[in-house]
């Protein structure tokens, strides 16, 4: 099974842009819906496209040449901070991705949602 990673961008009302680009790679254009799923012991929110509505569906928005979708409800079950910018989307297989880090975990790392923290020490300001 082929992992890719795919950069979208999320604004500060909970909106995941998929762009002009990830429209086409991932031919966002032939599905309507999105079936999202949460974990929240991994802090994970996956998305799996749909033709056709279910009651766990949620409506892919046509934007000019982008699409919208509303993520905030999934991401507050899983306490994952909304907040805007880039993100890095992970497709496994039909599934995909936006993985979070659990609260209060701090890393030098880029995250997925947010950007690196880095804790100064006093003598950085002297």
């Amino acid at each position: 099974m082929a992992i890719n990673t795919f950069q979208a961008r999320m604004d500060i009302r909970g909106f995941l842009r998929f762009t002009e680009d990830l429209v086409s790679t991932l031919k966002l254009k032939s599905f309507s819906y999105a079936d999202l799923w949460v974990d929240p012991v991994g802090g994970r929110v996956g998305i799996t496209l749909a033709k056709k509505l279910k009651e766990t569906s949620f409506r892919m928005l046509p934007s000019n040449d982008t699409y919208l979708l509303y993520l905030k409800g999934a991401m507050n079950v899983v306490d994952m901070p909304v907040k805007s910018g880039q993100i890095v989307l992970i497709k496994e297989g039909d599934k995909i991705i936006l993985q979070g880090k659990k609260n209060g975990e701090k890393s030098r790392a880029l995250d997925s949602v947010c950007l690196p923290q880095f804790r100064r020490s006093s003598h950085d300001f002297n």
